[in-house]
């Protein structure tokens, strides 16, 4: 073999690249798909209304509530819910944008989206607390927990099943 010029070294690399990809090497690679988009679309359709029906099912138990057993503060517990809500509805947003990227940038962003989640409910508990040091009622606290677990139950077990559907 003799010397290569420069054009021929370019054009000597090519078909060597291109046998290295193959079709199951294509597929690591996030390609947004009809199939893709269609199950994102999908999700969103069982994902917002089922965070929705929690929060109504959970306003209407708080409602009943504030009559049957006025010793829990109304407001907190509204306030924690409505809080609730739009944390989950964030964090589907923040692991949609995940969906496409590798499957371990999913569960980055739903540790992430938890974390999250715990670490703003802590701020509002703690807030909550001081504010109200004399006056705590702590059940209230364990409702406040409670709705915390309850959202995510719900979100958990909505965005497993939709990273089965994507793989």
């Amino acid at each position: 073999m003799g010397r290569l010029e420069a054009g021929q070294a370019d054009r000597l690399e090519v078909p060597v690249i291109a046998a290295a990809i193959t079709v199951d090497r294509i597929r690591l690679f996030p390609v947004a798909t009809d199939q893709g988009i269609q199950q994102t679309k999908e999700m969103k359709k069982y994902f917002i209304p089922s965070i929705i029906t929690v929060f109504v099912v959970l306003s209407a138990i708080f409602l009943f509530m504030k009559t049957s057993a006025p010793q829990f503060n109304f407001p907190v517990l509204m306030a924690g819910n409505v809080i609730m809500a739009a944390l989950s509805l964030v964090t589907f947003f923040i692991v949609m944008k995940q969906m496409g990227s590798k499957p371990d940038a999913f569960v980055r962003g739903v540790y992430a989206s938890s974390f999250l989640k715990l670490f703003i409910c802590m701020i509002a508990i703690v807030a909550y607390v001081m504010i109200n040091k004399p006056h705590v009622h702590k059940p209230s606290l364990f409702v406040l927990f409670g709705i915390y677990a309850v959202y995510s139950i719900v979100e958990t077990t909505l965005l497993s099943r939709l990273a089965k559907e994507v793989k």
